[in-house]
């Protein structure tokens, strides 16, 4: 299943892969199921060669190197597994690049993927570590199952069902409650994350299910400044006072164990706040005694950290505890990368000076609308504007003015449209724009008109007065267009038609013109 590319979507493929993992593989209920077939997720969402789970004794369960595996595969599967390589031999395929992620519910099991081809990117990295730690969860839970079960049996067998048995057994069912509580927040996270909810509620909610979870008095999720990389951000904290925050709200990177989380690269935990080094006075004086932290990741570099601490004396924090804190924090990375995906993805695709759409998304829309054309009754057309007067206001005003009296040129074309209309800025001054169903080149022509008299009315840039005008060519979509570009050549054409006229004016495309223009 090849999956969709994150660079044009517009929704997070890793978190949606990551739901509908943690969703399927909850659903069984026995390890050699769980493992069979959260490994053929992963196979299928990473669109992977092959896959495996490997462990000290051999490999217990694979897809893709035959079964079961050859020893020679079994060896170099260990030595990914040991981080010993970066690749593996898939019989009938050959070399394959590869990578492994640990069980955490069983150190001594690897998971490992290998595809021939395309290299793994760091959010497959990162998507398939969710997963493994998803399924680790499970496994968990599925042990607790068993012991109880057992437990249970054996107890039965010395006919012991007292005190003893109801001690036991509420132990094993508060640890289960405990995992299936936390699924349960990670999944409504990821659905929050998948549906792009505002960054600061998905953090709330990371921060509050952790605390929740966790049982502690202070937490606090905290990000490198995107300005100031040498300096940490607390973008969601409870359990900190104002002056506390006031204090820890901004600190230099290598402050405070959140500090040390990021620069080490690995959970640490302070079993003894106060007697270690790098614990914060403001966090000593309001009584933390035991703490640890998580690093969160973007694109495999570590960009921040999520901190816990507690009051209470004397506490351990056990390992079912730090994998709480490393599932909340993995979730941290995931949110902040998703994010930083559709800035990325909305910057590409829009002029970053005007906020209009840029020359690739303007094209890729012309392209879906000549290939739907077909199914509508009604065509569709092209306004081509270029600003007459342009580099006069450069020269005059610098590009600070230049620049200026673009975003307002912009504004005033958007304010002429409808809604469903594209407008890009295609380069320079010039700027595009696509009206789809249209019902008549009168419409076309009524449209260009308004946006000549907006042009013609004067800007005030920089304090100062300037006049342009604008030179605008209008194509039409016919049955003989043989694509979407043959539309915007048209359009350029009656556009310089316009321009050699003296500008000021519109210029309806027709096919005696052919040849006359040039496409910029």
């Amino acid at each position: 299943m090849k999956r969709p590319t994150v660079r044009t979507g517009h929704s997070s493929w890793a978190v949606r892969e990551l739901t509908q993992f943690l969703e399927v593989v909850t659903a069984h209920h026995d390890e050699d199921s769980a493992i069979a077939g959260g490994l053929d997720l992963v196979v299928r969402a990473l669109s992977a060669t092959a896959g495996a789970m490997v462990t000290r004794e051999g490999v217990r369960a694979s897809l893709g190197f035959g079964p079961p595996p050859h020893e020679q595969v079994v060896e170099q599967l260990r030595d990914v597994a040991a981080q010993a390589s970066d690749g593996v031999v898939v019989p009938g395929v050959g070399r394959c690049d590869a990578f492994a992620v640990d069980l955490r519910s069983d150190p001594a099991c690897s998971m490992v993927v290998a595809r021939i081809g395309e290299p793994f990117s760091q959010e497959e990295h990162l998507l398939a570590l969710g997963m493994a730690r998803a399924l680790s969860l499970v496994l968990s839970r599925i042990a607790l199952l068993v012991e109880q079960r057992e437990a249970l049996e054996a107890q039965r067998r010395r006919g012991d069902l007292g005190e003893r048995h109801a001690i036991e057994n509420e132990r094993l069912l508060a640890m289960l409650e405990e995992r299936k509580a936390l699924l349960e927040k990670l999944a409504r996270i990821q659905r929050s994350i998948s549906t792009h909810a505002p960054l600061p509620e998905v953090y709330g909610a990371i921060v509050q299910g952790a605390r929740d979870l966790l049982d502690v008095e202070v937490i606090g999720l905290r990000h490198l400044d995107p300005e100031n990389p040498d300096e940490v951000i607390m973008v969601a904290s409870q359990g900190m006072s104002d002056a506390t925050l006031s204090v820890v709200g901004r600190q230099t990177v290598s402050t405070g164990l959140g500090g040390r989380a990021i620069i080490e690269g690995r959970l640490v935990v302070m079993p003894d706040y106060s007697a270690e080094a790098g614990g914060l006075e403001v966090f000593v004086a309001e009584g933390v005694y035991t703490a640890m932290s998580a690093p969160i990741h973007v694109g495999g570099q570590v960009v921040g950290s999520l901190t816990v601490g507690s009051t209470r004396g004397k506490r351990q924090y056990s390992e079912v505890e730090q994998e709480i804190l490393l599932a909340f924090a993995e979730h941290a990375s995931l949110a902040l990368t998703d994010e930083r995906t559709l800035a990325a993805v909305d910057q590409a695709l829009h002029d970053s000076l005007t906020g209009l759409a840029g020359r690739a998304l303007f094209f890729d829309r012309l392209a879906h609308t000549f290939a739907a054309a077909g199914r509508s009754a009604l065509p569709f057309g092209m306004i081509f504007i270029d600003l007459d007067g342009f580099k006069a206001v450069n020269d005059r005003l610098g590009h600070a003015g230049g620049d200026r009296l673009l975003v307002e040129a912009a504004s005033r074309i958007q304010a002429c449209l409808r809604e469903a209309d594209t407008a890009a800025r295609l380069g320079g001054d010039e700027f595009g724009v696509l009206i789809e169903k249209v019902l008549g080149i009168e419409v076309m022509i009524a449209t260009a008109e308004r946006i000549a008299r907006a042009m013609a009315e004067p800007f005030s840039v920089l304090g100062t007065d300037v006049v342009v005008t604008a030179g605008i060519g209008v194509a039409l979509s016919s049955d003989e267009l043989r694509d979407g570009d043959e539309l915007v050549r048209h359009a350029d054409v009656a556009m310089y038609r316009a321009k050699r006229r003296g500008g000021d004016c519109v210029v309806v495309f027709d096919p005696s013109m052919s040849g006359q223009g040039q496409l910029s």
